[in-house]
Formats: C-alpha cells, sequence, structure tokens
C-alpha cells in the first residue's frame, strides 16, 4: 500500500533466490504480485515494451514517464528468472517485447545503450504515452469497443482526463489475442509520430555490460540465436571502448572517469561468456580485471572496495559506499564474481579477497541490512554455490548442455574441464558430487538434490 512505488527489483530477485532454496511460499508470491502489477498496469508501456522509473499512485495507474535503462535491466532480469519457475505465455510476452525495445530504442551512436528516456516532450509529462478518450474513439472506430474490453479506456480518461493504458483483468486469447496485436500495433504506429521525449544517449558502462549479461541469460532461456548474437556484438565493441581505458561514461569523459560498477560488471559479463561458451579466453579477461579492480578500488582501512579508485582519492574520507543503490553494489557483485573463479580455477588469492570481504560486509550487515539486500542473496550463493562441470567434449552432451543454460544460469556456475576418454557431467554443492551423469535424462532425476 502507499505511494509512490519504486520496484527494486533485486530485493525481488533476493526474495526469489530464498524462495527456490527454502519454498517459502511468500517470497514467491511477492515476486509474482510485483510482476503483474509492473507488466498490467501503467508502469508497462503495452505498445512498445519497457517500463517507466516508478509509479506516482497507489494503483499503478500514472507512473513518472521516464524511463531508465537500468530499471528496465532489473525488470527484464526478474521476470526472466520468474518464467524459469513459471513459465507462462504471459510472462514470454512481456520479456520478448522488453527486450526488443530495448535493444532498438536504447541503441545510440556506438551501437551500444544509452542511458534514459525524459518523461516529458514537448514540456508536459507523459504526452507521448496517453491518449484522449475521443481520439480513441476516432482511431480505432469499430473496434474501440472490443479494445475497451481488455483496457482501461473511457471518454474521460483514467489520469488527468486522459488515458494511460491499462490491462483489464481479462486477457486476450486465440483470436482476440491477434486482433489486440494489430490495434496496438496501429496505434503505436501513431505514436511514433509524436515529438519523442528526450534520449540520453550516454553510454554507461556498468550498464552495458550488465544488459550485455541479462541479455545472455535471457536468450539461453528461449534459444535466442539473435540476442546471442548481439551479445557478443555487445562484448565486442565494449571491449574495443575499454582497450586502453576504462571509463564510466564514453560522452563525459572529463568527469568522474570511472567506477567500481564499471568494472565488477565488465568481469560478470566476461564470467558469464565463458560459462556459456567454455571459451578460456573470457575467463582469462576476467581474471585480469578481476585483479585489477583489487588493485584499484581496495580501501585497506575498511577492507572493502570503495566506489572510487583508491589512487584518485581527493577527499578527507574515502569514498566508501556499501549500500544498494539503483543496481546491486559493485562490493556484492565483485563478491561472486570471486566465487565463481575461486571454483573455476581453484586459485588461492580468490578465495583470500573473498574471506576479507565477507568478514567486513557482515558487520556492515550488522548496521545497515535493509541497504544492502544483495549482499544477503551473494553471500548465500558463495557459501552454497552449485557448480555443474562438464567433462570433455560439449558438442557430445549438447542436450545437458543447453538445459543447464537455460535453466541455473542464475544460480549456479559452469566449468569446462578437458577429459579426452569421455564426455561427463558432475553436479557438485558443499563439496557433496553426484555420479558421472552422462543424459538428460539422469541429469533430471538427481538435479533437485543440489540445483535451486
Amino acid at each position: 500500500k502507499g505511494s509512490p512505488k519504486f520496484p527494486q527489483f533485486y530485493i525481488f530477485e533476493t526474495f526469489l533466490h530464498f524462495y527456490k532454496k527454502d519454498k517459502d511460499q511468500k517470497f514467491f508470491d511477492a515476486v509474482k504480485i510485483l510482476i503483474n502489477n509492473v507488466c498490467s498496469r501503467g508502469l508497462y508501456d503495452h505498445l512498445q515494451g519497457g517500463i517507466a522509473r516508478y509509479s506516482t499512485d497507489e494503483k499503478w495507474i500514472a507512473p513518472h514517464f521516464e524511463k531508465m535503462l537500468y530499471d528496465n535491466i532489473l525488470f527484464v532480469n526478474l521476470l526472466g528468472q520468474l518464467y524459469i519457475e513459471e513459465p507462462k505465455k504471459y510472462y514470454k510476452d512481456k520479456l520478448v517485447q522488453t527486450v526488443e525495445f530495448i535493444n532498438k530504442s536504447f541503441k545510440n551512436k556506438e551501437n551500444l545503450l544509452g542511458s534514459a528516456y525524459d518523461a516529458d516532450s514537448e514540456g508536459i509529462e507523459g504526452k507521448y504515452y496517453v491518449w484522449e478518450g475521443k481520439d480513441l474513439k476516432k482511431i480505432l472506430k469499430e473496434d474501440y469497443e472490443f479494445f475497451a474490453k481488455y483496457y482501461d479506456i473511457s471518454e474521460n480518461g483514467n489520469w488527468e482526463g486522459k488515458n494511460i493504458l491499462i490491462e483489464k483483468e481479462t486477457k486476450p486469447e486465440n483470436e482476440d489475442f491477434l486482433k489486440i496485436i494489430e490495434i496496438k500495433q496501429k496505434l503505436l504506429e501513431l505514436r511514433e509520430k509524436r515529438p519523442k521525449p528526450f534520449f540520453d544517449d550516454k553510454t554507461q558502462i556498468d550498464l552495458n555490460a550488465y544488459w550485455t549479461s541479462t541479455l545472455l541469460f535471457v536468450s539461453e532461456i528461449f534459444n535466442n540465436e539473435d540476442w546471442k548474437k548481439l551479445a557478443l556484438t555487445n562484448y565486442n565493441i565494449i571491449k574495443k571502448l575499454t582497450k586502453d581505458e576504462v571509463y564510466h561514461c564514453y560522452k563525459e569523459k572529463n568527469g568522474v572517469k570511472v567506477f567500481l560498477d564499471d568494472y565488477v560488471y565488465l568481469s560478470q559479463l566476461m564470467i558469464n561468456f565463458y560459462e556459456i561458451t567454455g571459451e578460456l579466453n573470457y575467463l582469462d579477461e576476467a581474471k585480469q580485471m578481476l585483479q585489477k579492480t583489487w588493485d584499484l578500488f581496495y580501501d585497506k582501512k575498511n577492507k572493502i572496495l570503495q566506489k572510487n579508485p583508491v589512487e584518485k582519492n581527493d577527499l578527507f574520507v574515502p569514498p566508501s559506499d556499501v549500500n544498494d543503490n539503483n543496481i546491486p553494489n559493485g562490493n556484492s557483485i565483485f563478491l561472486l564474481n570471486c566465487k565463481k573463479v575461486e571454483l573455476i580455477t581453484e586459485e588461492s588469492q580468490w578465495k583470500k579477497m573473498i574471506e576479507t570481504l565477507t568478514q567486513s560486509f557482515h558487520s556492515y550487515l550488522n548496521l545497515q541490512s535493509t541497504q544492502m539486500v544483495s549482499y544477503i542473496k551473494n553471500i548465500d550463493m558463495c557459501e552454497n554455490l552449485i557448480t555443474f562441470t562438464l567433462f570433455g567434449n560439449i558438442k557430445n552432451i549438447k542436450e545437458i548442455h543447453n538445459y543447464i543454460k537455460s535453466n541455473y544460469l542464475k544460480s549456479s556456475i559452469i566449468i569446462y574441464k578437458k577429459d579426452s576418454k569421455e564426455n561427463h557431467l558432475l553436479v557438485c554443492k558443499n563439496q557433496t558430487c553426484s555420479n558421472k551423469i552422462k543424459t538428460l535424462k539422469e541429469l533430471k532425476s538427481i538435479i533437485k538434490d543440489y540445483a535451486i
């Protein structure tokens, strides 16, 4: 209850993690309530996909119409994980529409993604998105009443005398569903003739890396080759941009040059590419980036990673920031990155970093846990991380490989080992491992004993 409503999706990602672990239904119900309100009400752009910043009212009708890249990344990330648990067509449709919206409408001159769309156009908030009742009647004609069966539209409107498109509880099916798609396409084509809100096209490395990781994740859920190719293209552009020096923003290089988040989300992306492909060059790049992160950002006094590079400090107090903000804090992401690399490589330096940071994080959590929700999930994952280790030629166990990638990328680590004699899989958790698995049927028969 109450307003405004700022959905902090990474909090609900933590809820979903603990639901999968402990099967406490209230965590799952909270995630579904949030997602269903976001997908069906005014926060969601029902013509083009994507979500606005927040809802200004208790009933999720009127959004603040600004569209932020980070909100949309977090939304897709959570919706993809919910879809794995409950693969409803409704969730898939929203997810696919939003992914396509982000890939096309946020694209900038660098062929990466900009950061935001303003809320207003022609000086009026929401003008681009809302509809006069009389205009809808004129446009839709005999289809007006049909459209009104499924969307809350009226002559008087539902917001300041105008209509924000909101779904009714009854959802269209079969022929009605196809007709609704045609009507929405017609409205979208008319809307696109309006003056658009200002697009902030600056390239931020942390958000572009985070989006590319998320795009990889959902591409595996739906086995979408176009998304996979685009993720690789994005990665290569990011890599080219950052080959000499990592900047936070490639439009405003004269400000603060780089933040912790830029390094850790880029490291996460490298690890994700290794997990999906097994190619060691991604792992080597991730290790180099993680070590550089530690060298640049580790604050020896407070024993955490600070927001700015240590040597760049010009403040009396180091800019330590452990709270989650618009996206999960870089310290939290770095911790999980290190754990994955430790399990892959079995190298001791990553374990030392994990132990140092975990001890520090616990002391902060005792004081401000409500601002550090992503740490609660990631610390738990570090202590209970499931490993899928594939031995031999993965092409010969492709069915197993694809099943793991499409279901467990967010809750485990995928490791690749050479074996010239046979192709098989081991699933391990807390130093307890399965027998050798060679078929998908064998994997499905034991998976509940290990994975979440």
